[in-house]
């Protein structure tokens, strides 16, 4: 797998590149989040809220976030 992040024009942008099991893997989670977001009304949710709300779960678990 390769991932790139970068900050352009006050702009972030990633890029991730894996085989197609590894890619469902990460789809399926970003769905999962934004599926969990609109069942708790957030009912405009969307792919890019899901992979804010996967990444705000990961650092949730962090002590003292």
């Amino acid at each position: 797998p390769h991932l790139s992040m970068t900050t352009v024009d006050g702009q972030f942008r990633l890029s991730y590149t894996a085989p197609a099991s590894l890619g469902a893997l990460v789809e399926q989670a970003i769905r999962e989040s934004k599926d969990a977001l609109f069942a708790s009304g957030a009912t405009d949710a969307t792919l890019a809220d899901g992979l804010l709300d996967v990444a705000h779960r990961s650092l949730s678990t962090l002590a003292g976030t």
